[in-house]
This record gives C-alpha cells, sequence and structure tokens, in this order.
C-alpha cells in the first residue's frame, strides 16, 4: 500500500529549509569577505563555490512541493495514495472493528469497498503531492 508519513514529510522539509539556509549564510558570509577585501584569491573562490552550490542545489523543487502540503499535514497525518484508498479503507473498517469479526464471511466478501471507499474518502482532505493525488487521514 502507497502511504506517506506527514512526520516523515515534515522532518525532510525541515532538514532541506536548514540545508538551504546554511548554503544562503555561507554565501552571505562569503560576500562580506569579499566585500572587505576584494583581493582576497581565497575568499572570492569561496564566493564563487558558495554561489555556485546554491545555484545548483537540487532539492529546491522539492522543498517548494513540501511547503505547498505543509499546512494540510501534521506529524499524525498519513498520506494514502488514491490507487490504494480502497485496500486501506478495508483494512482499516476490518482492524477497527467497524466490520464486526462475527459476520459470516460471505456478507464480509460481498461488501463492495470501493463505493465504502468513496463514501469514507469524502472525509479526506485530497491533494496533488509529487505527480500524484492522495488522501490525507489524520489519526
Amino acid at each position: 500500500m502507497n502511504r506517506l508519513n506527514g512526520s516523515d514529510l515534515l522532518d525532510e522539509l525541515d532538514e532541506l529549509r536548514d540545508e538551504y539556509t546554511d548554503l544562503k549564510e555561507t554565501l552571505g558570509y562569503a560576500t562580506i569577505d569579499v566585500a572587505e577585501d576584494p583581493d582576497n584569491e581565497e575568499y572570492r573562490e569561496i564566493e564563487k563555490d558558495a554561489r555556485e552550490a546554491l545555484n545548483t542545489w537540487d532539492s529546491l523543487d522539492r522543498m517548494q512541493m513540501l511547503k505547498d502540503i505543509e499546512c494540510y499535514i501534521t506529524r499524525y497525518s498519513l498520506l494514502i495514495d488514491d490507487l490504494y484508498i480502497n485496500e486501506y479503507v478495508e483494512e482499516s473498517c476490518l482492524s477497527s472493528g467497524e466490520v464486526p469479526d462475527e459476520l459470516p464471511w460471505y456478507i464480509k466478501d460481498s461488501i463492495d469497498w470501493k463505493q465504502v471507499a468513496s463514501y469514507v474518502s469524502m472525509d479526506y482532505t485530497e491533494i496533488e503531492f509529487d505527480g500524484t493525488t492522495y488522501y490525507i487521514v489524520s489519526n
């Protein structure tokens, strides 16, 4: 089942923000050093490397995607891929006791889980993330 954990996504966003801030700070300090001593080749090389590192940082798009969904998720959220929502709802209903264990197999096997999922998923927030539609389930 394709699931994403809100806590993992928020931790990743924090790490990317820290990394980006570090890159910007390094460039800022290097720029100050060059401004104070423009003839120092070492400072100019550090500034050039810092600028290049910031310009070629390949996680900017990922960080933006995470920032776009940040307001929808919490550390306790579960994001369920829409292709797997039927299986998630079935598993959730069976494990939570919403469908009694005593129910005969021929009734359990006759449940239209697609229809149940369509009803249940109306209570979930639907978002696009990384090219996939997810339902957000808050636990």
